[in-house]
């Protein structure tokens, strides 16, 4: 087996059913972000506080009850609160653009899977309803659920165990 195998080959794709997913998923959060009330959720404000410790030196492990998991999130938003003060942007808007980002690459994964798979592009309809899904768009949002990075794993995982097998 040679490296070749092993790559995307999104040129034989159809890379425009691709982009429709993409705009589509990105313009959808983008008006419900502008148009939602200044409203979140507690995780939201449990990830402002876990920011605003880490920016003051503080374990966050230790001073709240809201990471119950490995470090992965907390060094997420250790990263989000620096690029915050250095770029003059809420924290808050760049969760939402993080987790938005994360869905639409949950979004592709699963399109080139499928392509993959059935060599025909028969999950658009899906992938665009669930683009425009009102329920995912509120948990990324505004509830600011980071489980979509569970999801990116397991699907990278089927993606490149895919590609080793079709190869």
């Amino acid at each position: 087996m040679h490296m070749s195998s092993y790559t995307l080959s999104l040129h034989r794709a159809p890379v425009k059913g691709l982009l429709l997913l993409v705009v589509v998923a990105i313009a959808a959060r983008i008006a419900f972000v502008g148009f939602m009330p200044h409203v979140y959720s507690k995780d939201l404000h449990a990830w402002l506080r876990v920011i605003d410790l880490l920016q003051a030196g503080g374990n966050p492990y230790r001073e709240t009850s809201v990471l119950n998991w490995p470090p992965f999130w907390m060094n997420v938003l250790f990263g989000i609160g620096k690029l915050s003060g250095w770029w003059g942007v809420s924290a808050t808007v760049l969760i939402q653009g993080l987790l938005t980002m994360a869905e639409v690459v949950v979004m592709a994964v699963v399109w080139w899977v499928s392509l993959r798979l059935l060599q025909k592009d028969l999950f658009r309809p899906l992938l665009v309803g669930w683009a425009l899904n009102p329920v995912c768009i509120f948990l990324s949002c505004q509830h600011a659920n980071f489980d979509v990075f569970a999801g990116l794993w397991v699907l990278l995982a089927a993606g490149a165990l895919l590609a080793f097998y079709k190869a």
